[in-house]
């Protein structure tokens, strides 16, 4: 099972736009491109690095917690509201903090997850995602996206600390119940050997079942993931290069 670290880092790169799909030149049809952004940008808000997992069980497909962010805004060019290069992936609590924020303001320019390495521009704080000192460009995007949104910072320290309890309690248990297994398999009185395996068997139902649950709330991939896209092509439904740096991988039975 791939799941998702207790916190998602920054990128050392800009995202890689994999996905080319075709065209769409009607109004609103920007939406149809939902699909591939997801593929492209890992699940997860390209600013304030919230995952689907973050916002909603079972996937956030259809319950609009999650959008296509336009850099440039329709209320600005519409020629590029169905761009997809001027599209990149957002939750709803980026999507609304920014409005109509323009791009530029004060000698100061939003960051572009598709051109800017995050990792130069912002560094983790506890539960916080902060700009780098002095960085004004990112401080602008900071404050423009209200990145650390109480609503965003609650849900980052909730992952944080019960993922990294949940997997904990996995492995732990995981040892501790292969110990018992490997005792069961030795012992010669089959009467000790069945009350092992009746051990072995309430610390699978009791400490490894219910967390392996907790860790598959968190899988890196959600359940709901597209296996169509407007490109009309599965060679490009892997997530980026630097996700997979990340996610962690957890044997469960």
């Amino acid at each position: 099972m791939d799941i998702l670290p207790p916190q998602t880092l920054p990128a050392r790169t800009p995202t890689w736009r994999r996905h080319t799909p075709r065209a769409a030149h009607w109004a609103g049809g920007y939406r149809t491109y939902h699909a591939c952004l997801r593929w492209d940008f890992g699940f997860t808000c390209a600013f304030c690095l919230l995952h689907e997992a973050d916002l909603a069980l079972q996937g956030t497909q259809g319950l609009g917690v999650s959008t296509a962010e336009h850099l440039v805004p329709q209320s600005v060019d519409e020629r590029s509201a169905n761009d997809y290069t001027n599209l990149v992936y957002a939750c709803r609590f980026c999507n609304t903090a920014r409005g109509d924020t323009s791009r530029v303001a004060s000698g100061c320019h939003l960051l572009d997850p598709t051109k800017d390495a995050w990792t130069d521009h912002f560094q983790v704080e506890g539960d916080q995602l902060v700009p780098r000192d002095k960085d004004l460009d990112a401080a602008y995007t900071y404050k423009t996206y209200d990145l650390d949104d109480n609503r965003k910072i609650a849900r980052r320290q909730f992952r944080r600390v019960l993922l990294a309890q949940h997997l904990q309690q996995v492995l732990q248990g995981q040892e501790i119940h292969q110990k018992i297994l490997d005792k069961a398999e030795r012992e010669i009185a089959p009467e000790k050997s069945l009350a092992l395996l009746r051990e072995a068997r309430q610390i699978y139902d009791e400490v490894i079942y219910p967390g392996r649950l907790f860790l598959e709330r968190y899988t890196a991939i959600p359940p709901d993931a597209p296996q169509r896209c407007r490109c009309r092509t599965t060679d490009m439904h892997c997530l980026p290069d630097e996700f997979l740096r990340q996610i962690v991988h957890v044997e469960v039975p």
